[in-house]
């Protein structure tokens, strides 16, 4: 069963620790169905924002997790 299945063709929001960012662990998911989603706990450092490039050059949609107004990230 793929995400095509659980999402019922739409795509999945997949939350996304620091961890998770570095060590390019999502891109096992395929990019034109999975939106990454960094946690509000994950700290926009040089490595993060690196990761997040990484990912938007392969494809992937970019999404923050509770984002509220003025928020440093």
């Amino acid at each position: 069963m793929g995400l095509d299945v659980l999402c019922d063709g739409r795509r999945a929001f997949i939350n996304c620790t620091r961890d998770v960012l570095l060590n390019d662990h999502v891109t096992l998911l395929p990019s034109e169905q999975t939106i990454v989603e960094v946690l509000e706990s994950v700290e926009a450092d040089g490595l993060v924002l690196a990761a997040c490039q990484r990912l938007r050059e392969a494809g992937y949609l970019i999404a923050l997790d509770d984002f509220v107004a003025n928020d440093p990230r």
